[in-house]
This record gives C-alpha cells, sequence and structure tokens, in this order.
C-alpha cells in the first residue's frame, strides 16, 4: 500500500508535469537535462503502488495509468538538446502530458500549484 510521501511525491511531479514550458524551465537548474527531468518528474514505481493500492478513485487511476503510458511513448534526443528544449516549449506530446497532469490533478483534488522540484531540497 502507498505511502503519504509516495502521494505527495506524486503530486509534487504532478505539478512540475502540469506546470506551463516557463515555469518548468524557470524551476529546473541548468546543469540538469531539461526534458529528461521533466518526463522523470512522476516516479514510475510511485505510479505502481498508488495504482495497486486504494487510495485513488478508478477514474484517477486510470487517468494516472494513461499518463504513465504517455510519459514512455515520449522520445528524447539525447544528441540535440537545443531541438529537445524547442519540444517542451512547442511540442504536442509535451502539452499532451500537462494537459493529462492537470486532469490527474483535478481527478485527485489537488491543486495545481505550488509548483516545486519533487524530492529537492534546497541547501
Amino acid at each position: 500500500m502507498p505511502n503519504d510521501h509516495t502521494y505527495r511525491s506524486t503530486v509534487a511531479g504532478l505539478r512540475l508535469l502540469a506546470a506551463p514550458a516557463a515555469v518548468q524551465l524557470h524551476l529546473l537548474p541548468s546543469f540538469v537535462h531539461v526534458p529528461d527531468e521533466i518526463l522523470l518528474a512522476v516516479d514510475e514505481v510511485d505510479v505502481g503502488r498508488l495504482l495497486e493500492g486504494n487510495r485513488l478513485s478508478d477514474a484517477a487511476k486510470a487517468a494516472l495509468a494513461e499518463l504513465d503510458s504517455m510519459l514512455g511513448k515520449v522520445e528524447v534526443d539525447a544528441d540535440d538538446y537545443e531541438g529537445s528544449l524547442r519540444d517542451v516549449q512547442e511540442g504536442e506530446a509535451y502539452e499532451a502530458l500537462r494537459q493529462m497532469a492537470r486532469h490527474v490533478l483535478e481527478l485527485l483534488g489537488e491543486a495545481a500549484t505550488p509548483v516545486e522540484l519533487p524530492g529537492v531540497v534546497t541547501v
């Protein structure tokens, strides 16, 4: 059964994924591969735990499973970082991910803000 940390971490990742591209680009540090970090914001192990547990409604589980499937289909060209950044800003796949993440948050009864980096502690 998923614990509270699993749920909160997933919600934080969904918020980052649902955020507009400009917010995503502003929040993520320049030393990371931004497209990868966006795609990894929602941990697949946590998603699996939530899908197996009883905490989510059937509708939320279905939407989260669909989002997880969508995340797995987005390709990032490791040899074209600038092109990948353009995809984050203008690409249909990333916009579809944002819309689905907002939908999942709505089904969970969670707000899309505040957007924070999941699992990141600033020193």
